[in-house]
């Protein structure tokens, strides 16, 4: 999260306060020339200004809620489409993650938005819309610029861990590293193997992924296989390990047997 970012939300805060309370005057303005009686001022706290309620809260509501007709609202009175709440997300990232389909087109329609924005943990929108399955806005966001292959965890890592063949699928068409290695080393194999996602394993595995590989706890995919009972697919996956090094060249495997 950028350090300035607690100043950054206190300006936007004053700038939306100043913005909301003009827009109350002219309104009120305008009433009193057509020679109506202004109307009872609206109570500051239904529209958000006092101290128990944040505006910057009742914008990433809107948000989370895909409420457009408000988010948008507070993007014409300044808030920023880059902004981050609290929790160090951006605007973008949590749309994605709540599934907020019209904000979603909106922000991507502004062609302001950071498409590769990345959140506390390092994660992108397009990693989220991976690990969700969202493969629409999926779509969107490669087609704006976002990142398929990053150093560090991987949009297909989180693709392999949710379970989504479409999705997965997809990004190796759109040349996802298969055995793309987190900072642990902790392949996408391996991630799907971890979570039981058998379909994804064996997806993998025929589409040329290294069963080999051991992360930097000394497992492969075989023994997250066998963690998860799935005995079966575990013994296929070690065929296919086998399979790997005569085809490639590699040392056996001298480890001691489980």
């Amino acid at each position: 999260m950028p350090p300035n970012h607690a100043t950054g939300q206190h300006r936007q805060r004053r700038a939306l306060n100043l913005s909301i309370r003009i827009g109350l005057g002219l309104w009120m303005a305008v009433i009193s020339l057509d020679g109506q009686a202004a109307p009872p001022v609206q109570p500051v706290d239904d529209i958000n200004l006092n101290a128990d309620k944040d505006p910057l809260e009742s914008f990433f509501e809107a948000i989370r809620n895909d409420r457009i007709d408000m988010a948008r609202l507070w993007l014409q009175r300044g808030m920023d489409v880059n902004s981050f709440d609290a929790k160090g997300d951006p605007i973008l990232l949590i749309a994605v993650r709540h599934g907020s389909s019209k904000v979603i087109a909106h922000l991507l329609a502004t062609q302001q938005v950071r498409v590769d924005a990345l959140n506390r943990v390092g994660e992108t929108p397009l990693m989220i819309a991976a690990l969700r399955g969202d493969l629409i806005n999926a779509r969107r966001l490669v087609e704006l610029g976002a990142q398929v292959n990053r150093p560090g965890w991987t949009p297909l890592h989180y693709a392999a861990t949710g379970g989504h063949v479409a999705m997965t699928r997809w990004l190796l068409e759109e040349s996802a590293y298969i055995d793309a290695d987190s900072p642990n080393g902790t392949t996408p194999l391996m991630m799907a193997a971890r979570q039981g996602r058998q379909t994804i394993v064996e997806l993998l595995i025929a589409e040329g992924a290294d069963p080999t590989i051991r992360n930097e706890a000394g497992l492969t995919v075989t023994d997250y296989l066998d963690r998860n009972g799935l005995l079966e697919l575990a013994r296929r996956a070690e065929v296919a390990a086998r399979a790997f090094r005569k085809q490639y060249d590699l040392p056996a495997d001298d480890r001691e047997p489980k």
